[in-house]
């Protein structure tokens, strides 16, 4: 089991409201990385959620993170239709 971190960030209009809005997604990958991108939201297959950081407790009403298991992954899933970018990080 891999330990990988994300930062997922939406792209606001106010410099604040970015800097809120950023998470940093440690998940534990069980399997061959892939993402699938949809409109509002985003799959990270092969893994479970191993923790949720961020410096700003408002993240939550930018993106809903969870476990699915129908889809073997974690879903990021904007709560406001909004760009936001996903980046692998080292850690």
């Amino acid at each position: 089991m891999e330990l990988v971190t994300y930062v997922i960030e939406g792209y606001l209009e106010s410099e604040d409201a970015i800097k809120d809005s950023i998470v940093y997604l440690k998940v534990n990958h069980e399997g061959e990385e892939s993402v699938s991108y949809f409109h509002d939201s985003i799959i990270v297959h092969n893994c479970t959620v191993n923790d949720v950081l961020s410096d700003s407790k408002k993240w939550r009403k930018y993106f809903k993170i969870f476990d699915c298991p129908e889809e073997n992954g974690v879903v990021v899933a904007v709560q406001q239709y909004q760009p936001f970018k996903i980046t692998k990080v080292n850690v």
